[in-house]
């Protein structure tokens, strides 16, 4: 009987998955950015199809459109930026729980718990107490819900590409991000010339 091996992603790691500030800042930078993207491509992808469905394309409401997406993405930024900074306070204490565990599989199942989470507590909030309630806002209840939606997927996949990153630099497979400088030896050319 012939094994198969598991997908990389799905493997042990030789070592503690333990994370630096700087690890943990990327990843959350990652996931801001990530949701950031998901959910402009979820406004535009919605604007069209409603716009396609109804059977009016009317070109003269594209520079409209574009202000309303530009406008929720911003206010989407400031939210989600202000949620990711007290966020951090809660993913750093899981990051520091998780540190000895070296399933790759169960860190990223605690992130999608919390990605899921921090979509049902938008939602909750949105709703007015009832998440599971989202639908009766139709027809917006899709556009309602998307952020949700994009919280789910953008905070595993910061987490993932992070560690990735992280795991690969640790191995010497990848160069560090920033070179480490040596800051004395930086001292001693600068006393020399």
């Amino acid at each position: 009987m012939t094994e198969f091996p598991l997908p990389r992603a799905l493997r042990t790691v030789d070592q503690p998955m333990a994370f630096t500030p700087d690890e943990m800042l990327r990843g959350a930078l990652i996931a801001w950015g990530t949701f950031l993207a998901l959910l402009a491509a979820g406004l535009v992808v919605l604007g069209l199809g409603t716009a396609l469905s109804s059977g009016r394309l009317d070109l003269g409401g594209v520079g409209p459109f574009i202000m309303l997406v530009l406008f929720v993405l911003l206010l989407a930024a400031i939210a989600s930026g202000v949620v990711m900074s007290f966020g951090l306070l809660l993913v750093r204490a899981i990051a520091r729980s998780l540190r000895t565990v070296r399933s790759f599989t169960a860190h990223l199942a605690v992130y999608s718990f919390l990605g899921i989470f921090v979509g049902f507590l938008y939602l909750a909030v949105v709703t007015s107490g009832r998440p599971f309630g989202v639908m009766e806002f139709l027809p917006g209840g899709a556009v309602i819900a998307y952020p949700a939606l994009a919280a789910a997927v953008a905070l595993p996949f910061g987490w993932w590409w992070t560690a990735r990153r992280a795991l690969r630099e640790d191995a010497g497979t990848t160069p560090p991000r920033r070179p480490q400088r040596d800051r004395d030896a930086v001292a001693e050319d600068r006393a020399t010339n």
